[in-house]
């Protein structure tokens, strides 16, 4: 006896549809929210990983290429390429130059979030050890102990010059650096400036002439917005950098000096503080790829964010940039090589 066929009706194409819509938009939807220049707090967060984003949907359209969904592979490959374009062209990447051949003043600066993970023992530790074999010009130090580097000899003769915490100081901030400096506050306007490193601790640094540069001046400063780790905090980032990116601006109208700042921007170059800093105050904030993060330092750079970077004015590019090695804190150091145009 033969059993019964049953007769299957095909798929509603309405559904089919709708599903390849549905996928469409999980697709783009990384690409269109890194390119929306205002967005809400949740979708802020998420621009970050714009990056990571493209990568797994780059894997979803593989999957969907070997079951033969070639439309679905199609869209995912090209969202992916979209997001990735996107987070890419966020900040341009380094001009090349010569240095052999070059003669424009040329700087080290090394930036460097501790969070109190430096030692305090006259003998040092491996971060000290490594920031000495780079040789910087200029260190910014985030979060750093209130010992450092008073307690090391060799990092405070490398460095006579400087700008160190003070007991019940709000901004442990460490500025190092081999040439004199001056320091410049900024003429306070509003409440909101007196929680801000820069707009009080700014330096002026006087490169002296060497190795056939002529010698240069420059306005030398670090930030730390706050974290975005709740509305309240992005709101007060956003507003930090906002202040500040007017603060530099005017200093550049008036004096029209050079200007490298480093720091924990906690925002990525599609973040909304990252673009808003830019805006603000026209400086570039330089940083090495997607896949080159300095946050969180346990993991592979090429999983973490680039939130840690040096920003400079129009007359002075970035000739290379590195990522220093984890050394207990949850961010990499950075080293910048410089040129005054």
């Amino acid at each position: 006896m033969t059993a019964p066929r049953i007769e299957t009706s095909p798929a509603n194409p309405g559904t089919r549809r709708a599903a390849s819509v549905a996928i469409g938009l999980l697709a783009w939807g990384p690409a269109l929210n890194a390119a929306i220049p205002a967005r809400p707090y949740a979708l802020d967060l998420l621009s970050h990983f714009t990056a990571h984003f493209a990568v797994v949907i780059a894997l979803l359209a593989v999957v969907a290429l070997a079951r033969r969904r070639r439309a679905r592979a199609a869209n995912g490959l090209v969202a992916a390429g979209a997001a990735l374009s996107i987070f890419a062209f966020a900040a341009p990447t380094p001009h090349a130059f010569t240095p052999s051949t070059d003669p424009r003043p040329r700087l080290r600066v090394a930036l460097y979030n501790c969070k109190n993970e430096i030692s305090p023992t006259p003998d040092g530790d491996p971060f000290s050890a490594w920031l000495l074999d780079q040789d910087a010009d200029l260190v910014a130090v985030i979060e750093g102990p209130l010992h450092f580097p008073l307690s090391q000899p060799a990092i405070t003769e490398r460095y006579p010059y400087r700008v160190t915490p003070e007991s019940g100081l709000m901004w442990p901030i460490v500025l190092l650096s081999r040439w004199p400096i001056e320091i410049t506050p900024f003429k306070p306007r509003t409440p909101e400036w007196v929680e801000s490193f820069l707009a009080h601790r700014s330096v002026i640094v006087t490169v002296p002439p060497r190795d056939g540069a002529p010698g240069a001046r420059l306005l030398f400063a670090a930030t730390h917005p706050p974290s975005p780790r709740k509305v309240a905090t992005w709101r007060a980032s956003l507003k930090r950098t906002r202040m500040e990116g007017d603060i530099l601006a005017e200093f550049r109208r008036d004096r029209g000096l050079p200007v490298v700042i480093a720091g924990d921007f906690n925002s990525t170059p599609v973040g909304m503080p990252h673009r808003t800093f830019a805006e603000h105050s026209g400086l570039t904030g330089w940083w090495r790829g997607p896949f080159q993060g300095t946050w969180h330092a346990a993991l592979p750079t090429f999983l973490s964010i680039p939130i840690d970077r040096v920003w400079t004015t129009p007359d002075i590019a970035v000739t290379r940039l590195l990522t220093g090695p984890d050394f207990g804190s949850d961010h990499r150091p950075v080293i910048a090589d410089l040129t005054i145009r």
